[in-house]
Formats: structure tokens, C-alpha cells, sequence
């Protein structure tokens, strides 16, 4: 206790000089606290917002693969007996439609396109688009709007990528492809002098990409 006393009465600045360095590690101790605390907060919020853009991108991936599986587009060409000019109707779920919209409106021109007109090498960019809005804990966010393009390859398959391109940071996008189911049977009907033959074209889930990033 004596030693500590005549330290602490001290005149010679020893004290003031340990005291001072004790400050500045305390200091530098607080500053790198503070520094590290402020970028895990940072990271936490961009991790929010990334999240945010995945389950928007996800949300609206999963809404469009139930409505494209739920839809089937018929095609039905009907041909006089004794020859003449056929006539081609289509039919959603059953149901003939003038102008589709959204999904069905998608499906309803991959359906027209003959497939045999696509090359080889390329692929049908489909000109409409269904419209989607992307949802997170049952609310609509707007600023989380996705977009949505549309290819019919000239196998049958169906790609569509679902993008995230209005929030801010990297996007993110889903990638999905569709196989075409289709089941044709060929009726004839004597008393109208008809031969008919009707397509019906589903369309199932083959595969799932997530992309970090715009969509190509």
C-alpha cells in the first residue's frame, strides 16, 4: 500500500505517462469495438435487403409455376372429309378464349408457334409477358417489383427468368425451365363430315436456377 501511495503522490510524470497510455489503449480498444460493430450492422442491413430481393424473386417464381401447371392450352384442328380448308381453334382449360392475358396469354402463343419454324440454334422470344407481383409476409412491395421474359426453345421446353432488377444491389434471378407435355387424339364425326385433331399441351417443372445477378 505504501508503494501504490507514493506512486499516486508521485511529482516525477511516470504516473500521468502510464495513465496516458492506459487512455490510448482503452481508446484504440473502443475505437475497433466500434468500427467492427459498425459494419456488422452493415452487412446485417445489405443481408436484409438481399434476403428481401431472393424471397421476391422466389415468391414470384413459385406464383407463375402454379399458374403455368395449372393451364392447359387445347388445339383443335377440324378438316372437312371430303377435303376443304381446315379450321384451327384453341381453348384454355377447356375454355375458348379471344385475348388471353397474363399466363395464359404466354401459353396461348407458345401454343400457335410451330415449332418446326424455330432453327436449330435459336429460340422463340415470346412477346407476352405475364404480369406478377412478388409478395413477402403477405404484403406487396412495390419496390420489389420483378420482371419476367419469356423463350419457347425449339424442343418444346419453356424458359422463363424471374428478375429482381428494380432494388437496389445485385439482383437476383430464377430460372425456369418447363417441359411441354403434349397428348393428341384424332376423332371423326360422320354426321358433320369432320375429322378433328386435338393437342393438349401442359406444360411441367423441369428444372430450378437461382443466379445471383441479372437475368441474360
Amino acid at each position: 500500500m505504501r508503494a501504490i501511495h507514493t506512486k499516486l503522490r508521485s511529482e516525477r510524470g511516470a504516473s500521468i505517462t502510464f495513465a496516458l497510455l492506459l487512455f490510448l489503449v482503452c481508446a484504440v480498444v473502443a475505437s475497433v469495438v466500434l468500427t467492427a460493430g459498425t459494419a456488422a450492422s452493415g452487412r446485417l442491413s445489405q443481408q436484409v435487403e438481399s434476403d428481401q430481393r431472393y424471397y421476391s424473386v422466389s415468391s414470384a417464381a413459385r406464383l407463375l409455376q402454379t399458374e403455368i401447371e395449372s393451364t392447359t392450352v387445347t388445339k383443335t384442328v377440324t378438316t372437312p372429309t371430303g377435303g376443304g380448308t381446315a379450321q384451327t381453334t384453341y381453348a384454355i382449360n377447356d375454355q375458348t378464349v379471344s385475348s388471353p392475358t397474363g399466363v395464359a396469354a404466354l401459353l396461348y402463343e407458345a401454343a400457335q408457334k410451330n415449332l418446326s419454324e424455330i432453327a436449330a440454334d435459336s429460340s422463340y422470344t415470346l412477346t407476352n409477358r405475364p404480369s406478377v407481383s412478388a409478395t413477402i409476409n403477405g404484403a406487396d412491395v412495390a419496390s420489389l417489383a420483378v420482371t419476367v421474359t419469356g423463350k419457347l426453345m425449339n424442343d418444346g421446353r419453356l424458359i422463363l427468368e424471374v428478375c429482381n432488377t428494380s432494388a437496389t444491389g445485385d439482383p437476383y434471378t430464377q430460372r425456369l425451365t418447363f417441359s411441354l407435355d403434349q397428348q393428341i387424339v384424332n376423332t371423326s364425326n360422320a354426321a358433320q363430315g369432320t375429322n378433328s385433331e386435338v393437342t393438349k399441351m401442359t406444360w411441367r417443372l423441369y428444372d430450378v436456377e437461382t443466379i445471383m445477378g441479372a437475368a441474360t
